[in-house]
């Protein structure tokens, strides 16, 4: 979902810029921007949280367990949303 999300982004921005972000334009600036963003924030300490929780799944699992579907679910994003926290960048 997080993929189709930044895809959907990354078409979004393309159409309304044109060619503003090519690569001879603003391009590099923007990628620049993007790799300096994601560098300070592998310095956060939102990135450590996310961190703690991606890595131990065991224990994502016996202190946020739901029952059903609907728990399966919940479960699976939350633990989704804390993977994609820690990897983003």
């Amino acid at each position: 979902m997080f993929g189709l999300a930044a895809y959907g982004l990354f078409v979004g921005v393309r159409a309304v810029a044109g060619p503003a972000l090519g690569w001879h334009q603003a391009g590099p600036y923007v990628a620049g921007g993007v790799i300096v963003l994601a560098a300070l924030y592998q310095l956060t300490p939102a990135k450590d949280a996310c961190l703690r929780r991606c890595r131990a799944p065991f224990a994502f699992l016996t202190d946020e367990w739901r029952d059903g579907r609907r728990g399966a679910l919940v479960m699976g994003t939350l633990h989704g949303v804390w993977c994609v926290g820690c990897c983003w960048g």
